[in-house]
């Protein structure tokens, strides 16, 4: 059948935190084996991915707190409904831009 909005949202967040864990150890084996190859710079980018993921893992461990829990529950919904419509529509519109201004800039 078909699956609303809010739906998926839910199955997200209920499965967020075995996803983040995932992530986690994914990212921990290819900076392993970016180590061992010696690249570099890939590495970095891996260890980024693995700060962020490992931010949302935290986040998501205060939720049963009575303090932060209703903190950290706006801090995601803000994020998945407005930041992300809005991430859209920039992606959108700077690609857009990026396209134009490279089809000016070209050389005859």
């Amino acid at each position: 059948g078909e699956y609303d909005v809010e739906e998926i949202t839910i199955f997200c967040y209920k499965n967020m935190q075995p996803a983040g864990d995932f992530s986690a150890v994914s990212c921990i084996f290819i900076c392993s084996m970016c180590r061992i190859a010696g690249a570099e710079q890939v590495e970095l980018v891996f260890y980024t991915f693995l700060v962020v993921v490992l931010w949302a893992n935290a986040m998501s461990l205060l939720l049963p707190s009575p303090t932060f829990g209703s903190l950290t529950f706006m801090i995601y919904r803000m994020l998945v409904g407005d930041i992300f419509k809005f991430l859209v529509i920039y992606v959108l519109l700077l690609l857009g831009f990026g396209l134009a201004l490279f089809g000016l800039l070209q050389r005859g």
